[in-house]
């Protein structure tokens, strides 16, 4: 139960959503840049009027919502002065960090999420870069060097063939 000054408050809920599985190979996939700027924009109005932001993805939606949290952040840090954020955990369920077997290089120009989804691809290693560099990850009470303190927590599934419990 979450609570408020004593007493019991209801979270709002916001989703985002983008085209993904059989739209997307249909159409050439979805465009994930233009997908990640949505989400920046969608973050920026959420800071306006909320204290605490958490992120909840699912599969490709975790490294979509870790460039959102870094494209944010980067983009904080780059105005100069005091930066915080309210963006306070993030929950990433089956989320392919390291790349998944299933994103064919051959298909990838059928299938762009294929270029973020393929094992070690740029885009997931420069997400889990600057999580290591400038975001203390672990729920702890003193960021230490880092500059900000986002917990982020991974959620396998048990018999998931698609990502790996390395990836997850």
């Amino acid at each position: 139960m979450l609570r408020e000054h004593g007493h019991a408050s209801r979270p709002d809920i916001a989703i985002f959503s983008y085209k993904s599985g059989l739209i997307t190979a249909l159409t050439r996939g979805s465009k994930l840049d233009a997908d990640v700027e949505r989400l920046v924009a969608g973050l920026r109005e959420l800071e306006k009027n909320y204290r605490t932001i958490y992120l909840v993805c699912h599969s490709l939606g975790g490294l979509v919502g870790g460039q959102a949290v870094e494209t944010y952040l980067t983009r904080c840090r780059l105005t100069g002065g005091q930066c915080s954020t309210k963006i306070s955990g993030m929950f990433v369920f089956a989320s392919p960090r390291a790349g998944t077997g299933w994103a064919n290089p051959l298909l990838a120009w059928f299938i762009r999420e294929f270029h973020w989804l393929r094992r070690f691809s740029d885009r997931a290693q420069r997400i889990e870069r600057f999580f290591t560099d400038y975001v203390q990850s672990n729920a702890v009470a003193n960021t230490l060097d880092y500059k900000f303190l986002i917990p982020r927590f991974a959620y396998l599934g048990s018999a998931d063939r698609v990502v790996n419990r390395f990836s997850a």
